[in-house]
């Protein structure tokens, strides 16, 4: 008997043992993976909850299925960021952060998701990760935040030392890129949502984008706890609150951008180029088609999810086999993030490979198939080069270029698409092909009685802008142009603006602008010289880096300085016109700190098409410049104020395009020819002695 019980007790024994290590133990759970935040639920459809959540404001609604979750389990606002280990403004919003979760107790959580830009960014979150699965990743986090400068391979493995982590194993774990993909799903993640910079937050599915003050986390944060607390009255269950939050007010959103999109598209189309607008597009950054000297030049904004665009393509083709070498065209995508921008990045691959305009013509033809698989099936009926194209997009390659576009055309005025820039002259909607044969017909009959007075075939294109700028592009000429939605500038903007200010300025500027024959007194005390400082003749450059006659000048102001030794002297000073060109000229202001401004600059110019951060910073290190202290310049704005600055005495002195020269004050507009500059010059030396 006392043996049956010992047996008995051992049984019980056994099968206790097995349930308890049923409800502890998880068999099939991945280590690597965070703790899990509250299953994200599902959006309640009813018209209740529909009305309670909706909101004015633009929302978007990331996946944040694989990010690490921190704050309340059963949160009123969810926070979620989208942050870079190597970016400055990152770490210094977390000090905001972890006081919110202290003033938002109980009603905040906060979703952690790696955003690297490039490396060591993102070696840096695989360590996150791998400190993650081992139960460290928010200590770890702190630790890189509080080093953005110490992100090597050996930084990263002594922070794990002193977390008492297993090093070996992360050893092992970064070597075998084991938490490569979930770190590259983030970044998917966040270009879903159109995350193109860093810091960002979505907040309920608000955006909120850099690091700023509480104050401002915190009037969101109160808005949107009024928002949620109007849901769950509503009977939405707190399992479901969030997916409620963020799916209703999208809907609200698109709803309203289809009201919109019908209301502006019949003006768009019943818009007559009779009185067209003025634009200078940036087409160094652009794929064309058609010779460089043609007598005209025609830039298209377009989309491929617009019927418009679609519609036009027919009247586009006319043009080409019509008016031949005469006229080339330049394509760039106006476009939001979301399938219309994945296509708009196989459209710039396809035309790295110089095959953008076939790409697009395919895409068009087909234009209610547009996934990935559609994309590359197109590539590879046109014979690309597969590797190249799918690279490009899986590591969005040209994702900057793309919104890049998408600001100039904002920054010009055409919101709608299609839009068209005639050697300058503002042409919307899918117009009949007469409507475009009227303004080339009169372009053509420009440009040839400007052959005939002399002007190179590849100096044309810069001469009628000017010519066409004075008839088109004053106020009477100017329809208004209307206001820029926030909604779509704060989806797709960047941390560096300076650009911007240029453009508040540019409608004060028009009104100031002085005569041609009016000497300005340019404030040089920012600028480049290059000369020597006792010459009684200055000439002052105004330039952007993006500006292909701003390139072919150079010589000419080269043998100027060497023809007028000690009697010239050269003020270079920046008219950045976009975002690539701010960022460019903030470089060579960082070089310049470093002594080596002048050999930073002829780097820019020779490679205009190659400018992006990388590139930047690559041409810094072949010049021996400290890459550190240039990085955290660029990386701080350090020197956008001054490029803003110097753009803002351009346009007051009327320098509104490039290249702009001030020759003791006497205004030279465009890479004019070396006779140009002496006829100046010597006048002013002239009256000098």
């Amino acid at each position: 008997m006392k043996n049956a019980n010992v047996m008995i007790a051992l049984v019980l024994g056994l099968v206790l043992g097995l349930v308890i290590g049923r409800m502890t133990v998880q068999p099939d759970a991945d280590p690597t993976r965070p703790p899990k935040g509250p299953e994200p639920g599902t959006a309640d459809t009813s018209e209740t909850a529909r009305s309670a959540a909706s909101t004015e404001h633009e929302l978007f609604n990331a996946d944040i299925e694989k990010g690490w979750f921190k704050g309340s389990d059963e949160p009123l606002v969810t926070i979620v960021e989208f942050s870079d280990f190597a970016c400055g403004f990152c770490g210094r919003a977390q000090a905001t952060l972890d006081q919110l979760l202290k003033d938002y107790e109980g009603k905040l959580r906060i979703v952690a998701m790696h955003m690297p830009m490039r490396n060591p960014g993102h070696i840096a979150a695989q360590a996150a990760e791998a400190a993650g699965a081992q139960g460290k990743f928010w200590e770890y986090r702190a630790k890189l935040f509080e080093n953005p400068r110490a992100l090597d391979r050996a930084s990263l493995e002594r922070f794990a030392g002193e977390l008492g982590l297993d090093v070996p194993r992360m050893r092992r774990e970064l070597d075998d890129e084991m938490h490569k993909e979930k770190v590259d799903a983030h970044v998917q993640s966040g270009r879903a949502v159109g995350v193109r910079g860093t810091p960002y937050f979505f907040i309920n599915g608000r955006l909120l984008r850099g690091a700023q003050p509480l104050d401002e986390f915190k009037k969101v944060i109160d808005e949107e706890i009024e928002r949620a607390n109007r849901v769950l009255a509503a009977g939405v269950s707190q399992e479901n609150l969030y997916a409620t939050l963020v799916a209703h007010g999208e809907e609200a959103r698109e709803a309203k951008q289809r009201a919109e999109a019908r209301q502006e598209r019949p003006e768009v189309e019943r818009r007559q180029p009779s009185r067209p607008e003025f634009g200078r597009p940036d087409i160094t950054n652009a794929h064309g088609h058609g010779p460089n000297d043609a007598l005209v030049t025609i830039v298209e904004y377009s989309n491929i999810q617009c019927g418009f665009c679609a519609r036009v393509r027919p009247t586009i083709a006319r043009i080409k086999e019509e008016y031949g070498d005469d006229v080339r065209v330049f394509y760039k995508d106006n476009t939001r993030p979301g399938p219309g921008h994945l296509v708009a990045q196989a459209g710039e691959a396809a035309g790295e490979q110089g095959r953008l305009f076939e790409f697009m013509d395919r895409v068009f033809e087909n234009r209610r198939n547009t996934d990935r698989d559609a994309l590359e099936r197109h590539a590879a009926e046109l014979g690309l080069d597969m590797a190249r194209f799918r690279a490009a997009l899986d590591e969005n390659k040209f994702a900057a270029r793309v919104d890049e576009h998408t600001r100039e055309a904002m920054s010009l005025g055409a919101r709608g698409t299609p839009s068209f820039f005639i050697n300058g002259r503002y042409l919307a909607g899918a117009q009949p092909f007469d409507n475009f044969k009227k303004i080339i017909d009169e372009e053509i009959e420009k440009a040839n009685k400007l052959i005939d007075a002399g002007t190179r075939r590849q100096d044309l294109y810069a001469q009628i802008l000017e010519e066409n700028e004075k008839e088109f592009g004053g106020e009477q000429a100017r329809a208004p142009t209307p206001p820029v939605r926030p909604s779509i500038q704060d989806r797709i903007q960047d941390r560096v603006r300076p650009a911007r200010d240029v453009q508040k300025a540019d409608a004060t500027a028009r009104q100031q602008e002085p005569a041609q024959q009016d000497r300005q007194d340019i404030d040089i005390s920012t600028a480049a010289l290059k000369g020597s400082p006792d010459a009684p003749v200055t000439i002052v450059e105004f330039s952007s880096f993006t500006c292909g006659f701003c390139a072919r000048v150079q010589p000419t102001l080269e043998q100027l300085l060497r023809e007028y030794d000690g009697q010239v002297r050269l003020a270079f000073m920046h008219r950045a016109t976009g975002d690539r060109a701010s960022l460019a000229a903030q470089a060579t202001m960082a070089a310049k700190e470093q002594g080596k401004f002048w050999e930073y600059q002829a780097k820019l110019f020779a490679n205009m098409r190659a400018i992006e951060r990388d590139d930047l910073e690559r041409y810094a290190q072949e010049l021996g410049l400290d890459i550190r202290r240039f990085r955290i310049a660029l990386d701080e704005g350090k020197f956008a104020d001054v490029v803003n600055q110097q753009s803002q005495i351009a346009l007051r002195a009327g320098a509104r395009g490039t290249p702009t020269f001030f020759i003791n004050g006497r205004r030279l507009v465009g890479a004019q020819p070396i006779d140009k500059f002496k006829e100046i010059i010597d006048d002013e030396l002239k009256q000098g002695s």
